[in-house]
C-alpha cells in the first residue's frame, strides 16, 4: 500500500496532468471510493463535481473532482515528504516547468508551492500545494489544486 505522500503524487502525475493535457489518466486509477453527496459535504467538498476516498497506508486521501479544479486532501500527510514526492512525480511526467513558494493568501499558519506545468502544446496545468509553513502548529496537512490553463498568443506560460 503506498504512502499518504506517495499516493497524493501519482493522482497529480498520472491523474489529473494527463486530464488536464486531454488524454485519458495513465495507467489503472487506484481503488477508491466514490463517496455520496452528504459525505462529501461532510468532507468539505460543495458545489458541482464527484469526490473519490482513497486508503493509503497512514491516511485517507480524498480527491475532488470539479468542473475546472481537483482537490486532493490528507490531513496527516508529512510535507516535507509530499512536496519532495510531487515534486519528482511531476519531473517525471514533464520537462517544463516552474516552481514558485509563496504566503497562503488567506491563512498565514500555511505556505504554498506552486507549479506550472506544461503538459501540451497550448495547456499548462497550475498546481497548488498548500501546506503549514515552517513552525506553525497547524495540522491541517495538505491540500493540491490542479487546474489547467491554455496558452495565450504567442508567449509561454512557462518561464
Amino acid at each position: 500500500m503506498q504512502t499518504t505522500e506517495d499516493l497524493i503524487a501519482s493522482l497529480v502525475a498520472h491523474g489529473c496532468l494527463p486530464m488536464v493535457a486531454g488524454l485519458q489518466p495513465s495507467g489503472p486509477p487506484p481503488q477508491g471510493d466514490l463517496l455520496t453527496h452528504a459525505e462529501r459535504a461532510r468532507a468539505g467538498f460543495n458545489g458541482a463535481g464527484f469526490t473519490f476516498r482513497y486508503i493509503a497506508a497512514d491516511s485517507p486521501v480524498f480527491a475532488d473532482f470539479g468542473p475546472q479544479t481537483a482537490t486532493l486532501r490528507a490531513e496527516n500527510a508529512d510535507a516535507d515528504r509530499a512536496l519532495r514526492a510531487l515534486g519528482l512525480a511531476i519531473e517525471g511526467v514533464a520537462a517544463d516547468i516552474v516552481i514558485r513558494e509563496e504566503p497562503h493568501p488567506s491563512d498565514a499558519s500555511r505556505t504554498q508551492r506552486v507549479f506550472l506545468v506544461r503538459v501540451s502544446e497550448r495547456r499548462y496545468a497550475r498546481v497548488i500545494v498548500a501546506f503549514p509553513r515552517l513552525g506553525a502548529l497547524s495540522r491541517a496537512g495538505i491540500e493540491v489544486k490542479v487546474a489547467g490553463m491554455e496558452a495565450v498568443g504567442r508567449r509561454s506560460a512557462v518561464g
